[in-house]
């Protein structure tokens, strides 16, 4: 059995409700692991919420190196649905197909999404954006 610890990374989540949004959804996990290139790189979102949540109504995007522009200037826009009191988690890294990211080499199972590179490490800001955001974030 293969040993590793997780390293929790610090980061912000930034929450947006707008009047007819009456969700909770935030960041609730952010992980920075200890395997090659500090993978596997992942963050969950959460409804904490009683009803399900479209998450096509939010974006999740990254401030890196302490800076306050995302990261490729724009936030990943979330899809689908998430219902109250479930999490979906997205991996930081390229979708290489069922069973082929180092997410699944650790958990055994693949996350709900990807953000496509591992480029978040310890001084990185996550962020959780109403709408879709680009640049600085205050589109969102």
């Amino acid at each position: 059995m293969n040993r590793f610890s997780i390293g929790s990374i610090s980061a912000a989540a930034l929450l947006a409700l707008s009047g007819t949004t009456n969700a909770d959804v935030l960041i609730t996990e952010i992980v920075d692991a200890t395997l090659t290139g500090g993978q596997p790189k992942w963050v969950e979102i959460t409804n904490t919420g009683s009803s399900d949540v479209d998450l096509s109504l939010y974006s999740c995007g990254n401030l890196n190196n302490g800076g306050t522009n995302l990261g490729g200037g724009s936030a990943l826009v979330l899809s689908g649905t998430l219902a109250a009191g479930a999490s979906t988690v997205g991996a930081y890294e390229s979708d290489n197909g069922p069973g082929g990211s180092s997410f699944f080499s650790v958990y055994g199972v693949d996350p709900d999404f990807y953000f496509g590179g591992g480029y978040i490490n310890g001084d990185d800001c996550i962020a959780l954006y109403l709408g879709a955001a680009t640049g600085d974030g205050t589109n969102a």
